[in-house]
């Protein structure tokens, strides 16, 4: 069956029939350090959006590794350790990097820079998408589960 969204590895396939609760190119140092880019696109979906199948199959490792109360996960594959998904400790959200993820060149543009503040490196984004500190101001995150 086709789903809107659809990502992963040979392994694990994560999917979405929702559109992402937010979509940013973040700048911040944990997706750097994930990425080894100086920014990547993520979406964020509402956690039970995201279909992750053999989730048994998924290994988790803290997404910034400089702080361990980061309740983000970085998912990948324990059988290929391709990256499948951002995960969340609270429930959530379920996130993805499309990009280095699996998900295909027509996934939504991102619509905002995240994580671009006052210690962020290089010139400032000028391609006309706001541009923020941290997540958009008016971005709430879904309960915990």
């Amino acid at each position: 069956m086709s789903h809107k969204f659809e990502g992963g590895c040979a392994h694990i396939r994560t999917h979405s029939d929702h559109a992402p609760i937010d979509n940013h190119i973040c700048h911040g140092a944990a997706t750097q350090r994930v990425t080894g880019q100086a920014s990547a696109q993520v979406a964020y979906f509402n956690h039970d959006e995201l279909v992750v199948e053999n989730i048994d199959l998924v290994e988790r490792q803290p997404f910034d590794s400089e702080d361990p109360s980061n309740p983000l996960v970085f998912a990948t594959c324990r059988t290929c350790n391709a990256p499948i998904m951002i995960g969340d400790k609270l429930g959530r959200i379920r996130g993805v990097i499309p990009a280095l993820m699996g998900y295909d060149a027509s996934f939504p543009s991102a619509t905002y820079h995240a994580n671009r503040g006052p210690a962020a490196s290089g010139t400032a984004p000028d391609d006309g998408l706001p541009v923020h500190a941290g997540l958009r101001p008016d971005f709430v995150w879904p309960p915990e589960m």
